[in-house]
Formats: structure tokens, sequence, C-alpha cells
């Protein structure tokens, strides 16, 4: 019988913490949750939005592919038979002297916007081949002819608030960076940024195209769960693809195997509120410390940094009566 598990998804935990440090001298306080992390078995992922990262975990198999094809997979229920590269939903911002990446993904494209945004990408690069498509989960893919594909893209968390111009020099083919540069004179003129700036929502000035291979994704283990709990629209969409529960009472958690997402922090991470973000993250703090202290229950934490901590397996020097204290960005 596999024994029940909590699987605690946290975004926005440790990814401002660097850029928050050098620009405000910010440590994140939560000493009961770090003097935890640092003391239990950490596991390393792809860095991924918790969306995707659930869903991929959640997938009965995998293929043998690169990520982008298992993420399809995963969405889709089915192998796609293109050559295909996730397709993030971007910003940009101008900067002195160059172009930045935006810092984080944009997720709040509703139905419309996206039927809308299809039909202008895929018209307009259709004599390239190149179909864009979106998932019921909201995930964008780009599906194109195998030849097209390029041998190398870098990451989307190597891409989020990087200068655009540092990832163009030697990263990027040159062929690829002219129609990265099409597609962002293309969205510019859309009339979706148009709808979504009167409404003081961050306009899709770009998609980031990118995939890896990675064996870890092959290798990590299936997870099993019964219910998903909190996590708002995103999550109920995730609990609907995958035939499981959703239910949002916070008082009450299932006595089963399920997953938990604590999101609270994503929005103060993207307007850079760092007092609304330290609030979240004490309750939060408050909330979890039972759960990791249940012993009915195996718990394992993930962010969206590709750190992944089983909190019911204590380190090795912890077993030997030696705990190390730490703050959260010395973990990442």
């Amino acid at each position: 019988m596999m024994p029940k598990t909590y699987h605690l998804f946290i975004p926005s935990l440790l990814s401002p913490l660097k850029t928050w440090q050098q620009h405000y001298e910010f440590n994140a306080q939560a000493p009961e949750l770090a003097k935890k992390l640092c003391n239990t078995t950490l596991n390393r992922f792809p860095a991924l939005p918790w969306l995707q990262q659930a869903c991929l975990l959640l997938a009965p198999h995998h293929s043998n592919g690169s990520y982008a094809e298992q993420l399809y997979h995963a969405h889709f229920h089915q192998p796609c038979e293109r050559a295909v590269l996730c397709a993030a939903p971007i910003s940009m911002t101008a900067g002195m002297s160059d172009i930045m990446v935006g810092d984080f993904v944009i997720e709040d494209i509703d139905s419309e916007q996206q039927q809308r945004l299809l039909q202008e990408l895929n018209s307009h690069f259709s004599q390239d081949g190149w179909v864009f498509k979106v998932s019921p989960l909201g995930t964008w893919f780009l599906l194109l002819d195998k030849a097209q594909k390029p041998l190398n893209t870098v990451a989307l968390n190597d891409a989020l608030g990087a200068s655009l111009r540092d990832l163009m020099e030697g990263k990027i083919e040159v062929s690829w960076g002219k129609q990265l540069n099409e597609l962002q004179m293309l969205l510019f003129n859309s009339p979706v940024n148009q709808q979504r700036e009167l409404a003081h929502k961050a306009p899709v000035q770009s998609f980031w195209l990118w995939d890896f291979e990675s064996k870890m994704l092959t290798k990590a283990p299936r997870l099993h769960a019964d219910f998903i709990h909190n996590g708002g629209k995103l999550a109920k969409q995730l609990a609907q693809h995958a035939n499981l529960t959703f239910q949002e009472d916070t008082k009450n958690i299932p006595d089963q195997s399920g997953i938990i997402i604590f999101d609270d922090l994503i929005e103060a991470a993207q307007i850079n509120d760092v007092e609304s973000w330290q609030q979240h993250l004490s309750r939060i703090e408050k909330e979890i410390m039972p759960l990791i202290e249940n012993k009915n229950f195996n718990v394992i934490l993930y962010t969206d940094t590709g750190h992944s901590w089983n909190l019911s397996k204590p380190h090795f020097w912890s077993k030997l009566g030696f705990n190390r204290e730490k703050q959260l960005i010395d973990l990442i």
C-alpha cells in the first residue's frame, strides 16, 4: 500500500529572492520552514511553472522525447506528430540601452483573447508552416517541421528577467532570432494587446519559444493524488484535466494523498510588493507546518525554481544530530 502524501506547490517561494536582495537588501523571514528545508532531502528538477510541473508529474507515463514533447503529451493525452516547442507568453521592458524579457509568464489570457491571438499568429505564420496551439489548461505550444526546430534554445527560467541582447548574442541562432523579431512586431500591433492595456494588464509582447532534453523528467516519479486543494481557476482546470476532486475548503484537507496549492505569493512577486509577499509567506508558514509535522503523511514541497524537498526524509547529517540553520535565499 502506497503511503499517503501531501504534495505542496508553492510558486514564487524562491524565484524573486535574489533580485529583491540585490535591489532592496531584502531577506525573507520564514525561520521554521527554512530550517526544515535545509535539513531534509533535496531533489533538483528543471525550473517550470507550477501548473506545467504538476501536469507533467500527474501524467500516467512519459514519452521519451524532449520536455516540450512530454508536456504536450501530458496536456493533450497524445503525442505530437510534428516537432514542438513550448511557447510562453511574455512581456518586454525597455531599459537604458537594451530590452529586458519580463520577469514572469503571462497567465491571465482569457479564452476569447486566446482564440484571437491564435487566429493572428497562425494566419501570419501559415506560409512558414508554424501552428500555434493552446491546451485546455492554457499552456501554449508551437508546432513546426523538424527541420525548422533550432538545435539550441534558451530555457524559460534562464530567459525571464534577462537581457534580450545577451540572449540573442551567441545563445540563439541568427535565423531564429529574425523570426522572433517578426513575432514581436506582429504582437506589437495586436488588438488583443490594446484591449489588455485598457484593462491594465500586461501586454503579450512575445512568446518565448524553448525546449530542452532532460533525462531527469523521464526518471521523475509519478505523482499520485486523489484531490487538488486551493489554487483557484488554474487548479480547478487541472483537477478536471486529471480527473481529480477539486475543493477549496481551507479548513478541512482530506485524509488522502493530494496536491495542495499555495499560490498567494505569485501576484505580490509579479508586482514586487515585498511587504505583501512577506505577509503571505508568514501565513503560509503557519498553515503548512502542521501538515509537515503530521506523522501519518509524507510531505513533498515543490517550487517553480526546480527545487523539490521530501520533508519527511531528513538529510543524513540531521539524523546524526546536526541541524543546519539557513535563510530561504541560501537554498537557491
